[in-house]
């Protein structure tokens, strides 16, 4: 008998073994067959930590798949059997795959509190993996509700986690994680490095699905600047990869996300087809809300085409919304079908739409929902001619936009308080960790004077040497951690000056106001995200990772980029090559970030009317990337600091231009460290040029 229950956990085993293997290579639908074998074996032996990972498995795969319900029912049963044989590193996951289902079914309670129990369990035996697998969970549902700083802290906490133990997975997630909230935000530039740092990571790592999800993340920023045709290309590179692997989870979404592009740029023949594919394909995967939101996008498009009426979506969304008891839904189903019918000026249905959706949205303090309907309302009642209530409602909608702007400013005052007490406490441990580095400095001095007069004890130089190394990482690591804390409170202003962009109207003084605040903190960021990257270079904690690509793409996209910056200023972005293709073996997202300095500087300092050109060749031993500019040129006596760190042309309180004076210096580590060479050629007030060469990269 004992021989025969042990031949069947062999095999039991050995299947396991190779739906793990199925899983690691994203065949799902293989990896769930097997382990549907393997957990019919394993009862038949009762062995229960067999059955509970047969469950975990089919419970993450399920999950990946979009069947949370299923995926639910799984991990449910499998929790059961963990807490009760005192696992704790497998219950802890099992915790965060059950907060992961209860997130998208839409149970942020039960989901927190999920989280929380995990993270409770590796902290107490000190799992690092896991405690950063549940910050970024936990740091993702708080952005999704609106906990912004929150969120960051876990976002950084993850991120720290990942780089001290060099867990590529993790840094994959994180750096996805901080795109998202910088998106969110509306830091878009910042939440595209990020997102290319986490590509370049999935792409190391063959993760196609994750892949497919930050080129989706790509597009979506791409869409944010209106830079519509990038924003398509990735959402149809995401698709193409989704759609081979099978995950249909996904694909109703990016589809969706198309049909809106196509929306954008008026095209709504083409954005109809889409949301119909979304449509189709949300209710093939049983994903209501994705339903309930196609039906209102298609709605809104037909409204567009005039071709037919669009009530027959509405009806069905409201359907949707009303079987899942979602009242937000309804709310704005109604109103969308109130705006429909005062835009074709039937105001009789239009008013009877308002209504039921101003009802549903007092009931459920909808604020966001009440703004829209009293202005549409008070506009309503003064085509009516009814002006004591175009009045009324006028003033309601002063209100409540008075008091989301008053709770969100009170809110913010208060985190500021908050925020201010600790730089308080960090100030206090600033001045501490600077008087103790003074007086590493004066013991550092003594012993190079020592080791000036003893040539001869070797060991003390050594000593000596590894004191200074010391203290040039104790800078480093405390301007990397300073970055990272500034970090914290510009996320939040960034965030409050999109909120009061959308609340004002456009051409006043507070649209202005707001776009100034939202420039000025744009403007900081991009200083704390150099002083990232200079720590990162000066720690030598920057990892290239060569790949081939076609460099002429990555320059169309650049040119893409900055033309609306060039356009604003009257100068002319020139490209000049007779080389269609050029292959190279390079670090992307390091040569990328060289070629936007190199332009920006060179945008930055050409007046109006002048140009810019980019010129691109090779010869038999390197590729040449020449920059030049009609702009002011560099002073002779400036050209021996021009790539020093925290050095510009023009300096002090007179200096003319903005930046950190850290660009160039990081140009020119990134360069070096692809073992190319940068040179300028300038003079004052003629122009510059920047000339990048690489040897033997093609």
């Amino acid at each position: 008998m004992k021989e025969k229950k042990a031949d069947t956990l062999t095999q039991a085993n050995s299947l396991l073994e190779q739906a793990q293997t199925a899983l690691k290579n994203e065949h799902f639908n293989d990896s769930l067959e097997l382990l549907d074998k393997a957990h019919a074996l394993y009862k038949k032996a009762d062995d229960d930590e067999g059955i509970a990972n047969c469950l975990g498995d089919i419970g993450m795969i399920n999950s990946r798949l979009g069947n949370f319900k299923v995926a639910l029912d799984s991990l449910l049963k499998c929790v059961e059997i963990r807490e009760r044989l005192n696992n704790e590193i497998q219950t802890s996951r099992t915790y965060n795959q059950l907060a992961n289902c209860f997130v998208n079914l839409g149970e942020t309670d039960e989901a927190i509190k999920y989280y929380q129990q995990s993270l409770t369990i590796n902290e107490k035996i000190n799992y690092t993996k896991g405690i950063s697998t549940n910050s970024l969970n936990l740091g993702n549902l708080y952005k999704d509700i609106g906990k912004f700083d929150d969120a960051t802290k876990l976002f950084y906490k993850a991120l720290e986690i990942d780089l001290k133990n060099n867990d590529k997975e993790g840094l994959a997630l994180s750096y996805s994680s901080i795109g998202n909230l910088n998106a969110h935000t509306g830091d878009l530039y910042s939440a595209l490095d990020f997102y290319f740092k986490a590509l370049n990571v999935q792409e190391e790592l063959n993760r196609n699905q994750s892949r497919a999800i930050t080129l989706n993340n790509i597009g979506n920023v791409y869409k944010n600047l209106e830079e519509y045709d990038l924003a398509l290309e990735n959402y149809k590179k995401a698709y193409d990869i989704l759609n081979s692997l099978g995950i249909k989870r996904w694909l109703s979404q990016i589809l969706n996300n198309m049909g809106v592009i196509h929306s954008l740029k008026k095209d709504f023949n083409q954005a109809f087809l889409y949301q119909e594919k979304s449509l189709a394909l949300a209710k093939e995967i049983g994903d209501k809300n994705a339903s309930g939101y196609a039906l209102t996008k298609i709605a809104e498009v037909v409204s567009e085409l005039k071709h037919e009426n669009p009530d027959k979506y509405f009806d069905e969304a409201i359907a949707i919304n009303s079987e899942l008891k979602n009242q937000t839904g309804l709310a704005n189903v109604y109103l969308n079908m109130g705006v429909y019918y005062f835009r074709i000026k039937n105001y009789k249905k239009a008013e009877e739409y308002f209504i039921l959706s101003l009802k549903i949205s007092k009931e459920n303090k909808l604020n966001t929902v009440l703004i829209d309907i009293y202005k549409y309302m008070s506009e309503l009642s003064s085509i009516k001619k009814d002006f004591e209530n175009a009045y009324v409602y006028h003033e309601k909608y002063s209100q409540i936009k008075d008091a989301l702007f008053k709770d969100e400013y009170n809110k913010r005052i208060s985190d500021m308080k908050i925020k201010y007490e600790k730089e308080k406490q960090e100030k206090l441990l600033y001045n501490e960790i600077e008087e103790q580095k003074n007086k590493l400095e004066i013991f550092y001095n003594e012993l190079k004077i020592k080791n000036e007069i003893l040539l001869e004890n070797e060991k003390m130089l050594k000593e000596s040497k590894e004191k200074a190394e010391e203290m040039s990482k104790l800078k480093s690591n405390f301007l990397a951690n300073m970055s990272h804390e500034l970090r914290t409170p510009m996320n939040g202003i960034l965030g409050l000056s999109v909120i009061l962009k959308e609340l004002s109207g456009k051409n006043t003084e507070e649209y202005e106001l707001s776009e100034t605040i939202n420039e000025s903190a744009e403007r900081l960021m991009n200083s704390i995200n150099q002083l990232l990257e200079f720590s990162e270079l000066e720690n030598s904690d920057y990892n290239l990772k060569y790949a081939k690509f076609n460099l002429m793409d990555l320059i169309y996209e650049l040119m893409t980029t900055f033309k609306k910056k060039a356009e604003k200023k009257k100068i002319s972005l020139n490209l000049i090559t007779s080389k269609p293709l050029i292959i190279v073996n390079l670090d992307k997202y390091a040569l990328r970030k060289i070629l936007v300095n190199i332009i920006d500087n060179a945008i930055k300092f050409t007046s109006s009317k002048g140009k810019v050109d980019i010129i691109l060749y090779q010869d038999e031993n390197f590729l040449i990337i020449k920059v030049s500019d009609t702009g002011i040129g560099i002073a002779p006596d400036q050209m021996e600091f021009i790539f020093d760190s925290f050095r510009q042309g023009s300096e002090g309180l007179v200096r003319k231009y903005e930046g950190s004076g850290l660009g160039l210096s990081i140009t020119k580590r990134l360069v070096e460290s692809m073992k190319g060479k940068i040179e300028v050629e300038s003079k004052e007030g003629k122009g510059a040029t920047f000339i990048i060469k690489f040897k033997k990269v093609f």
